[in-house]
């Protein structure tokens, strides 16, 4: 009888379990997971370019006091979402070589896509416009280095003066 019921059972769970869906449903999952925590990085390097407050700190290891204001901001946004500590915490378990949307790499990469977004919106607003001035300035630095300013002056659909 023992026996019987056995094959019962196993008979009913191989038909109800699938590891294929398994393995996709993960994948899934992380995939989700991941477009999460890319929300929030972007929003936060959004927040911090707005500011114009620096990305990143001397030190920005796992052990520093002061990581930084894109770390330290993921961190204190971290607290109120799940998903974000939860990559968090296997970051800072982990050794170096991973993926993790929070290297100065990535953080690069994000950031001259949403340059190219910012430049190619100004760029419709201006063709819009159709009229529009250009003021270029030029300095030398303190390490000498030409400093180059150039600033889009036009006139938006709401008839408002926009300098870009």
């Amino acid at each position: 009888m023992h026996h019987l019921q056995a094959e019962i059972s196993r008979t009913s769970f191989a038909s109800n379990y699938r590891i294929d869906v398994e393995i996709v449903h993960s994948a899934n999952q992380k995939i989700a997971d991941n477009r999460e925590i890319l929300k929030v990085v972007i929003d936060v390097l959004v927040y911090i370019a707005r500011q114009n407050i620096s990305l990143r700190g001397n030190n920005e290891s796992c052990s520093s006091m002061n990581k930084g204001n894109f770390l330290e901001l993921l961190q204190l946004l971290a607290k109120y979402h799940p998903i974000l500590q939860n990559q968090l915490n296997k970051i800072g378990n982990k050794k170096k070589n991973r993926l993790t949307l929070l290297s100065h790499d990535s953080q690069n990469k994000l950031l001259k896509i949403l340059a190219d977004i910012v430049r190619s919106f100004i760029l419709k607003q201006v063709q819009k416009s159709g009229l529009f001035s250009v003021i270029i300035d030029t300095t030398t630095d303190i390490a000498k280095l030409e400093q180059f300013c150039l600033v889009i002056r036009y006139v938006d659909e709401y008839n408002k003066v926009q300098e870009r």
